[in-house]
């Protein structure tokens, strides 16, 4: 009787990388197994279960992991081997901050962006991104724009496996008005005084409110008002002027209220001879 010794089959299969970050891993295991002769199957077990029976499979994990990979390699003469692996599935950073106020106005505007990134372990590096230009590598910043408009600010986290994510918040800086004003004649008398002021502020955009104060007490909203000071004397006008989103500037100047001469005379006599 002829007894015959079949040839055991050597499992081995490659991986792509074996060290992926959970967002956006994709394993791709590839069967490279041996034996003397005769055909061979694979079975792949992936976690305790059965995926699939080709010679190549991918997969894709979603959460953080250490998974066993198994490959059980199969010959047409019902010979196995198996051949177990470790794939790591490093946890992803969370990347995400918070500022202090999203709107601000140009000439006052200072924005705090607090990092409140995420990682589950590990540690992480940080790269800042802002639309004007600014870039840093600091946790945390602070950030003053030289010109009104919208920006964006972007936080990317990298943790020590170069895993990666990044969020964005936009931000927008108000324009400042600019407060500005004449009057038909800063220097008056008393009697008859009537100051008329012409607003000369301007802003890029948005409306503007006013509020003035003429130094005597007295204010107004409008525009371009009128004002009549009861009393001679020296008093400053402010104009203030707002912006839709509170933003102001301020113009002052003097106007000079001058007192009226008294008219007298006085003579020798009041009765004298041609």
């Amino acid at each position: 009787q002829t007894l015959t010794v079949h040839p055991m089959p050597k499992a081995k299969f490659t991986i792509n990388d074996t060290v992926q970050c959970a967002q956006n891993n994709a394993f791709v295991f590839t069967a490279n197994s041996t034996i003397a002769y005769g055909t061979l199957k694979h079975k792949w077990w992936l976690a305790q279960n059965f995926r699939d029976s080709g010679i190549v499979i991918a997969k894709s994990f979603n959460a953080a992991d250490t998974p066993i990979i198994q490959l059980v390699t199969v010959s047409d003469k019902l010979c196995t081997d198996t051949l177990e692996r470790l794939v790591f599935v490093q946890p992803s950073p969370k990347s995400y901050f918070t500022v202090n106020q999203l709107g601000q106005c140009l000439k006052i505007n200072q924005f705090d962006a607090l990092n409140r990134a995420t990682v589950p372990h590990g540690f992480m590096r940080f790269v800042w991104r802002i639309s004007d230009g600014f870039v840093s590598t600091d946790t945390s910043i602070s950030h003053k724009f030289a010109k009104h408009g919208d920006f964006k600010i972007r936080l990317w986290v990298s943790s020590n496996y170069d895993c990666v994510d990044s969020f964005e918040q936009g931000v927008l800086v108000h324009p400042d008005p600019v407060a500005n004003f004449k009057v038909n004649d800063a220097g008056q008398c008393v009697k008859g005084n009537q100051f008329v002021f012409s607003n000369l502020s301007t802003i890029d955009s948005t409306q503007m409110a006013y509020d003035w104060s003429f130094g005597d007490g007295d204010t107004s909203r409008l525009k371009a008002p009128t004002h009549t000071y009861l009393f001679y004397g020296n008093y400053k006008v402010m104009l203030t002027a707002r912006s839709a989103y509170n933003c102001q500037d301020s113009f002052k100047a003097t106007m000079f209220v001058n007192p009226m001469p008294r008219a007298r005379f006085s003579l020798n006599d009041t009765d004298q001879c041609v």
